[in-house]
């Protein structure tokens, strides 16, 4: 099984033999390519998304002031409201308020331009489609606990090494789950392509050369993630190399079972 990845992508003689696979071995496969898909993935991950984390952490070290939460409250230095912008990210911006213990309205954060709403009490998150409160009683803690530059920091560490594993057990599930749904998908052109050639192939051996005929997309969505900007029209784009790999694969398969002159 673990050069079937090279063979799917360059070897049709190799689809010859799939129709004779059990479904339990389709089903490794997929597994398979869940696992390297993940590997691939949490690469990207590190490789793009760890830098925006890491500053992120810098800059709520550097830009928001010292807090501490005691006995569910709120408390600062600060003398009157700070909104924190992020430079690059503007729409994330938090009111800074620890002296207020009045409510805070979507109106106002809306017209404050501001994401989130601290206050001495509660929290604030101003969602797309509603406002969230998250009051501090209910955190309420014997021991303060001070949020300043050495708990980000903190937090980001933290973050990072959770966010690995975690993304690689998601992505693995989800993409196995994704590709015996694609295989299914592509059967239907490949019950098109059985009929024009007259095979005779039953629906489970062409689900069985639809989830091989998978492979070079999936090596060219691994291939996606490492790129700066989204493919136009990969969709479109993967959807036709199915398809001519199943064409291909199926012209295989009709070839080996036609007898020798």
């Amino acid at each position: 099984m673990l050069l079937d990845p090279i063979r799917s992508v360059w070897d049709f003689s190799f689809y010859k033999s799939l129709p004779r696979k059990s479904l339990g071995a389709v089903t490794g496969y997929i597994a398979y390519l869940s696992v390297l898909f993940s590997f691939a993935f949490v690469a990207a991950l590190y490789i793009y998304v760890r830098p925006v984390i890491a500053d992120a952490v810098e800059w709520a070290a550097a830009s928001v002031p010292t807090l501490t939460l005691t006995g569910g409250k709120l408390s600062s230095q600060l003398t009157a409201p700070v909104t924190v912008r992020h430079p690059k990210v503007p729409e994330a911006a938090i009111m800074i308020d620890t002296a207020r213990t009045e409510p805070v309205t979507a109106g106002e954060m809306a017209e404050k331009k501001v994401a989130a709403y601290l206050t001495q009490n509660a929290a604030y998150l101003l969602t797309q489609s509603r406002l969230e409160t998250y009051p501090f009683d209910k955190a309420a803690s014997k021991q303060p606990l001070v949020i300043d530059a050495s708990f980000y920091r903190t937090m980001g560490v933290a973050l990072t090494r959770v966010l690995y594993p975690i993304a690689f057990v998601f992505t693995c599930v989800m993409f196995a789950l994704w590709k015996h749904v694609a295989a299914l998908i592509y059967s239907l052109p490949a019950l098109a392509l059985n009929s024009g050639m007259s095979l005779g192939l039953d629906f489970p051996s062409l689900y069985k050369v639809a989830a091989y005929a998978q492979t070079p997309v999936i090596v060219l969505q691994a291939l996606a993630l490492f790129l700066p900007q989204r493919v136009a029209h990969f969709g479109i784009v993967g959807f036709a190399i199915v398809c001519a790999y199943l064409w291909k694969a199926l012209r295989a398969i009709q070839q080996d079972a036609q007898p020798a002159a």
